[in-house]
């Protein structure tokens, strides 16, 4: 599996901020520029608190890059702004649908994450797994 370089590089960046910007609103995408080295192989749906995941892959399908669009304009979209409490980086949190998602975001006990975010990834966590399992066993495949 390819490795970005190590560290800065602008090519890369670029790239990176151009995959962001995909999910800016309709009426300003056209003044963006596309990736130039990237192709979009998934949009989830909205989620949880209106967020949604891409997965872009490169051209040569080495490097896979998950994008999240978070606070939208909606009321739900700005709710997970409101959960601004932190809470610890390992722990787990039960949605209402009965999921359970046992995150773990650092080691140190001391370490804290916003809770509207965390639980925004719970939202979203069965596509992530998904989008990165899926990459990872096709560059296995590769391999063989």
């Amino acid at each position: 599996m390819a490795q970005l370089r190590p560290g800065y590089n602008f090519d890369e960046a670029r790239e990176f901020l151009k995959i962001n910007f995909q999910f800016i609103d309709s009426a300003y995408l056209d003044s963006v520029p596309a990736p130039q080295s990237f192709y979009r192989t998934y949009r989830s749906p909205d989620l949880g608190f209106d967020n949604s995941v891409d997965f872009w892959r490169s051209d040569d399908n080495e490097i896979g890059c998950l994008s999240f669009r978070g606070t939208t304009g909606s009321l739900d979209g700005w709710g997970s702004n409101f959960y601004s409490s932190m809470i610890p980086a390992k722990g787990t949190i039960k949605l209402p649908s009965g999921f359970q998602y046992n995150y773990c975001f650092a080691q140190d006990s001391l370490a804290a994450v916003h809770e509207g975010w965390t639980i925004s990834i719970a939202y979203m966590w069965k596509q992530i797994d998904s989008l990165v399992q899926d990459f990872v066993a096709l560059e296995y495949r590769d391999w063989e």
